[in-house]
């Protein structure tokens, strides 16, 4: 199965989220990524067995007994790899960032241990959509400025979730394998 490890967000930070999808639509030919699969990946794991799984969450759930629950700040809108080059346009985390990186760094390094390949510059954030192409740049690139201090919302880290990723044509399809709460 191909598996990521993720924190969920709270449904208004998504439903903001929705609404920005909704007015980058016209300037770009992307694909915005689903209302109910907007999240925050901590690491993308790959192929993973089904075997493995427990041993994963085994994992997860030690590694997230060290931190305390915290909450995130989502806010602006960036991309990768650049504003000027666009591939995947996403939503940032400012407070709890530091966090959130201090988490994923631990579970990236304890995941290490079972032979997944460690993370590099991990940067925390929520994939809004994917661009193929960017017909209107100059606009796309004013929205993005415009938005940049923009505030979606905050949202309460209580728990780290194994997912399961399954794709089919109409996008993929997310399903929760197992959680790791956070400690007290």
């Amino acid at each position: 199965m191909r598996c990521f490890v993720a924190i969920g967000v709270r449904e208004e930070v998504r439903q903001k989220l929705l609404s920005v999808q909704q007015r980058l639509s016209p300037l770009l030919n992307w694909k915005p990524v689903e209302f109910e699969n907007l999240h925050l990946t901590l690491k993308f794991l790959g192929e993973v067995e089904d075997a493995r799984s427990e041993e994963i969450l085994s994992v997860l759930r030690s590694s997230c007994s060290r931190f305390s629950r915290f909450e995130i700040s989502v806010r602006g809108i960036g991309a990768f790899p650049s504003p000027s080059h666009v591939r995947v346009l996403w939503a940032g985390i400012s407070e709890g960032a530091e966090k959130v990186i201090s988490l994923s760094k631990t579970i990236d390094s304890e995941l290490a241990k079972l032979g997944f390949p460690k993370e590099r510059d991990f940067v925390p954030h929520v994939t809004i959509g994917r661009v193929k192409f960017v017909p209107r740049r100059k606009e796309l690139m004013e929205m993005m400025e415009s938005l940049k201090g923009e505030e979606f919302g905050r949202s309460g880290v209580e728990s780290v979730e194994l997912m399961k990723s399954v794709l089919t044509p109409k996008g993929p399809l997310y399903t929760v394998v197992g959680q790791a709460p956070l400690g007290a």
